[in-house]
C-alpha cells in the first residue's frame, strides 16, 4: 500500500498539480539596462532614454491597466503583440490617476491563460516616476502593478490529464476493492 501511494504522490507530481505560470515584468532601455523588475511603482527611467516594459501575466477573461508615465515622446501598449494604444505626444501624468493623459486599457473577454503586455515609452528630458497598475473590476479597486499581486490572480488551470488520472485512480481502487473481497471469500 505504501508503494501504492508513493506512486501515486509521484505521478501527481509529473501531472503538475497546482502549477501556474509566474508572473514576469521585464525592464529594458536604449542605455543597455535590462533587468527583471517586482514592481513598476515609482520608477525611473532616465533622460533621453526608450524604455520598454514587458509584463508576462496569467489571466482571466477580464483585466484593465493604467500607466502613469512621464514619456516626452510618447508611448505605445501591445497585448500579446498587438497595438492597443499609440501616441506621439508628449505625456505626462502629474503623480495624479485621474489625469487625462492616464493610459487606460480595458481588455473583456481575454482567453484565459498567458498573456503578453509590452509598453514602450521615450523621454526626452526632465525624467518624473512611471507607475503601473491593474484592475479585475472595471475600475472599482486597483491593484501595484507588482508581480505578487498578478501571481494572486493567476487561473490555475485543472489539465485534462488530471481528469484522466482521476478516473483511472478511482478504476485502479474498484479492481484493489474487488480483489481484497474475491481474496476474503476464497
Amino acid at each position: 500500500m505504501k508503494q501504492q501511494l508513493q506512486t501515486i504522490a509521484f505521478c501527481a507530481a509529473m501531472l503538475g498539480f497546482g502549477a501556474a505560470q509566474a508572473a514576469t515584468i521585464n525592464y529594458s532601455n536604449s542605455n543597455g539596462v535590462n533587468q527583471n523588475i517586482t514592481k513598476f511603482d515609482q520608477f525611473y527611467s532616465g533622460n533621453y532614454t526608450d524604455s520598454a516594459l514587458t509584463i508576462n501575466f496569467s489571466s482571466g477573461s477580464k483585466i484593465g491597466f493604467q500607466f502613469g508615465l512621464d514619456a516626452g515622446k510618447g508611448a505605445t501598449v501591445l497585448l500579446d503583440g498587438n497595438t492597443v494604444y499609440s501616441s506621439s505626444s508628449n505625456i505626462w501624468w502629474g503623480y495624479d490617476w485621474n489625469h487625462p493623459q492616464v493610459i487606460t486599457e480595458m481588455f473583456n473577454g481575454l482567453s484565459v491563460g498567458a498573456h503578453t503586455l509590452t509598453l514602450l515609452w521615450g523621454e526626452d528630458c526632465c525624467n518624473g516616476y512611471n507607475s503601473g497598475r491593474f484592475t479585475v473590476n472595471g475600475g472599482e479597486t486597483w491593484a501595484t502593478l507588482d508581480t505578487a499581486n498578478l501571481d494572486s490572480l493567476a487561473p490555475v488551470p485543472v489539465p485534462a490529464a488530471v481528469w484522466l488520472f482521476g478516473s483511472g485512480l478511482v478504476g485502479l481502487m474498484g479492481m484493489r476493492r474487488k480483489q481484497v473481497g474475491t481474496e476474503v471469500q476464497a
